[in-house]
């Protein structure tokens, strides 16, 4: 069953204009939402994870995207907002894989007198 609370970001022709690229977008929102690990900290007695990532009010309200910048041409800093544009659309609960990669299952029933072959030309 769909959710309807899918928020979908597609990319203009804007960023490449203004020198952004696709995976510095995607640099960018895996480091306010992934909570990745971006450095460790040593002292004499223990070890601390230093972890990237937006505050927990930020990363509830969609509206926070427009507070993440890149860095354009030159560097100039550019808002998110610019070179993207967010809606709301559906999206599966869940996305099947095989390993690692993203798969989809396609079934189909051969009408009353079609060999295989037929289909798969078709």
């Amino acid at each position: 069953m769909p959710r309807s609370r899918y928020r979908s970001i597609s990319i203009g022709n804007r960023a490449a204009s203004l020198g952004i690229t696709p995976d510095q977008i995607e640099t960018a929102l895996g480091a306010a939402f992934g909570g990745q690990q971006i450095s460790q900290i040593y002292t004499s007695i223990d070890q601390y994870q230093v972890v990237l990532e937006l505050l927990p009010q930020y990363q509830e309200d969609a509206s926070a995207l427009s507070r993440l910048y890149l860095s354009g041409a030159g560097g100039a800093m550019v808002p998110l907002s610019a070179v993207t544009k967010i809606g709301r659309g559906l999206m599966n609960l869940n996305i099947n894989h095989s390993g690692q990669v993203p798969s989809i299952t396609i079934s189909f029933d051969l009408a009353p007198g079609k060999a295989l072959s037929d289909a798969v030309t078709a």
